[in-house]
């Protein structure tokens, strides 16, 4: 699975992640969701996937990012055996998400 930052200039390979988390950009009152990923150039490995106006909202995406995993390899499982479905998810504007 592919995921596509919310601005749409970043798209990252799921293998390639070691960790999503939560957290508040420095200097904006906005939660982002993040990744590390050893393969990041900037800010220690984390690179912002989105910028959310609320918390709940980033932990929504993370949940939203989950099912989508976990669907994408249910999919996969219930065709052919070694077949695993591509699939890309895109991040959500801040208005989109609803909590």
């Amino acid at each position: 699975m592919i995921i596509r930052s919310q601005d749409k200039e970043i798209v990252l390979n799921l293998n390639q992640v070691v960790c999503f988390r939560t957290g508040k950009r420095i200097n904006k009152e906005c939660d982002v969701v993040a990744l590390y990923s050893p393969f990041s150039e900037n800010d220690c490995g984390f690179v912002s996937l989105g910028e959310y106006s609320s918390k709940e909202k980033a932990i929504k995406v993370l949940d939203m990012i989950q099912d989508k995993y976990l669907n994408c390899n249910r999919e996969s499982m219930a065709g052919c055996f070694g077949f695993v479905k591509n699939t890309v998810f895109q991040m959500p504007a801040d208005n989109e998400v609803e909590v």
